[in-house]
């Protein structure tokens, strides 16, 4: 059974080709004239549209990227975490209170004392005039 279609094939493949048709040299330099001034049409267009493409993906890429390398590494070049640089810390008189208020002091520190009490501080938080 499998000689038979060994067979078949070889008969449709000699038809194919004694059927092929073939472009004469004339027919060939028409073709090619007209490739070539579809071409000179286009200017040159199409490579710079694809060159745009590429440059547009690697730029989209590299900002992909870089967002989620920064979103892994928490996006902050400080040290501490957000709640060390907002809120004062446990061993402070002002344990767990924002840092920043209107007036007084941060941490119970008045700007210019060391954690005694001593130095020249004003007590608002800005620094002695």
């Amino acid at each position: 059974m499998h000689d038979e279609n060994q067979h078949d094939d070889a008969a449709v493949e000699r038809h194919l080709n004694a059927q092929r048709a073939e472009l004469t040299p004339i027919e060939l330099d028409r073709v090619k004239r007209g490739v070539l001034a579809k071409a000179a049409r286009q200017g040159g267009r199409g490579m710079l549209k694809s060159r745009l493409a590429v440059a547009l993906m690697v730029i989209g890429l590299v900002g992909t990227g870089g967002g989620a390398v920064l979103a892994a590494s928490g996006g902050s070049s400080s040290n501490g975490s957000s709640s060390n640089s907002q809120y004062c810390p446990p061993s402070s008189p002002g344990a767990g209170k924002p840092k920043h208020q209107g007036g007084g002091n941060k941490c119970g520190h008045p700007d210019g004392n060391d954690n005694n009490g001593n130095g020249q501080g004003n007590g608002n938080g800005n620094p002695p005039s």
